[in-house]
């Protein structure tokens, strides 16, 4: 599908993080997806920003609704300071 001539297109950018224990054995590998957020004009690609916020009992509803349509249940865990592409 084209993108319409009023839309801006935002990258993005994958960041691996490999976390090593002693004697350099691998622990973890990491992967983020992060958005080149700074590609943005503010007025021009959005007007207002807003933080997603889920109540308590809407998330019990919905974790309790999964199961009856048979579905699986992952956690992640998304921290703000990878918007950015920053790794602290």
């Amino acid at each position: 599908m084209p993108l319409p001539s009023n839309f801006n297109l935002v990258g993005c950018k994958w960041v691996f993080k490999t976390n090593y224990g002693n004697n350099n054995p691998i622990l973890k590998q990491k992967a983020w997806l992060v958005t080149k957020g700074f590609s943005q004009q503010d007025g021009v690609d959005y007007d207002d920003t807003y933080s997603h916020v889920l109540k308590t009992s809407s998330m019990r509803v919905l974790l309790a609704y999964m199961p009856h349509l048979n579905l699986d249940i992952h956690q992640m865990d998304v921290q703000t300071t990878f918007l950015n592409g920053e790794l602290k």
